[in-house]
């Protein structure tokens, strides 16, 4: 930037906002959907670009009570319920790959300038991961300017609700929100571990799945009138399987690692049973993954492309890890594993395991002497 006598302006950067937007990329384990490649930021950033300035203008925010954000599938999943529940709240889902949602024209118009000096305040942030690791935290930098502009065009004062505490999209709603002196509700859409709680003590009001999640809140510093059960919200008792289970759904993310999970579909597959491989929409080893499900002979659910509800519906049991896909098989009935048998200070991450008494395991060898156990009782039971 040039002012008009000449001299050259650095753009300032608020290094206490670029510290919170790199927190997810630098914080274990949080961070290994990140791919750690200062190219990959580099060719994301340049393609989001070119995309935004032939993206059509969005529509201008609404003067309603409640703006609520989302950026990913099972974010705008968990506000469109609550949508239902209050007609009058706005959805606005933050789609910066199809450039929707919000005006990505204006938003990006600033990344010439702001692109270096954000690079060198993550640095003095977060070192080289978050350099590598820039391109979200950059695009939340982005929006979080872009908001501060559209909040104060609102005529009214509405409270704004996000549904994700770390990412670099939701976090940059909710700091526009905050230094705009608006209402902040975080909306649980997934259930929460420890590591990311302290995050939410600069919001008005939190509201969770569980209560075991409210409580770990209460106990982290919330208070308790701020932290709120979801209505509906429940954790009944987890069900068991009560016999040899023929189609088992398997359901990972980037928490799990490609060798536990190549043992445990060899193992499934040594037992007899019918697989079904279901890959978290924000893992990037989708590929890899789709691969090991081919070479086990068990067909592959991506969970951007299918509902969990449908996908879980004839199967006779679901094993998954450090996943909301346990809460959600415990509130459907469905017979469910929790399967860890990575790093044991990860075990229960959510807590989930310890609250509903879920059948779990932290050895593929432990999950295949169950099995063979309720082999056993099946073939004990048809005689």
């Amino acid at each position: 930037m040039i002012s008009p006598l000449g001299a050259k302006v650095v753009p300032h950067i608020d290094a206490a906002i670029v510290k919170r937007l790199v927190f997810e990329c630098l914080t274990y384990p949080i961070n290994k959907g990140y791919r750690n490649s200062f190219i990959a930021s580099c060719v994301s950033l340049m393609l989001v670009h070119i995309r935004s300035r032939n993206a059509s203008p969005a529509v201008p925010l609404p003067d309603s009570p409640v703006l609520c954000f989302g950026a990913f599938r099972n974010e705008m999943s968990v506000i469109d319920q609550v949508i239902r529940e209050h007609p009058d709240w706005h959805a606005r889902k933050l789609d910066h790959r199809g450039v929707t949602g919000i005006d990505w024209r204006s938003v990006l118009a600033s990344t010439p300038v702001l692109v270096l000096p954000f690079i060198r305040a993550a640095w003095a942030v977060g070192g080289a991961r978050a350099v590598r690791n820039f391109f979200m935290p950059f695009m939340g930098y982005l929006v979080y300017q872009h908001l501060l502009c559209q909040f104060a065009a609102l005529r009214s004062r509405p409270s704004v609700l996000v549904t994700n505490l770390v990412h670099p999209l939701s976090v940059a709603v909710h700091m526009a929100a905050k230094d705009s002196g608006l209402y902040t509700i975080f909306w649980e859409h997934a259930m929460t571990p420890r590591a990311m709680i302290s995050k939410a003590r600069c919001y008005h009001e939190c509201h969770l799945n569980c209560e075991h999640t409210r409580l770990a809140f209460v106990e982290e510093g919330i208070p308790a009138d701020r932290a709120k059960l979801i209505r509906g919200g429940h954790c009944p008792h987890a069900v068991m399987p009560a016999r040899l289970p023929r189609r088992v759904g398997v359901c990972v993310n980037d928490l799990d690692s490609l060798s536990d999970t190549h043992k445990l579909l060899a193992a499934l597959v040594k037992a007899r049973c019918e697989g079904v491989l279901r890959v978290h929409d924000s893992d990037i080893r989708l590929r890899k993954l789709k691969r090991l499900a081919g070479k086990y002979g068990m067909a592959f659910s991506n969970a951007a492309q299918s509902n969990l509800m449908e996908f879980m519906k004839d199967l006779d049991v679901v094993i998954a890890g450090n996943s909301n896909v346990v809460l959600d098989c415990i509130r459907a009935y469905k017979p469910v594993i929790y399967f860890w048998p990575g790093e044991r200070s990860l075990f229960d991450y959510y807590g989930i395991v310890s609250a509903t008494g879920c059948l779990n395991f932290a050895s593929t060898d432990e999950l295949v002497s169950y099995l063979d156990q309720l082999r056993a009782k099946t073939h004990e039971a048809t005689i």
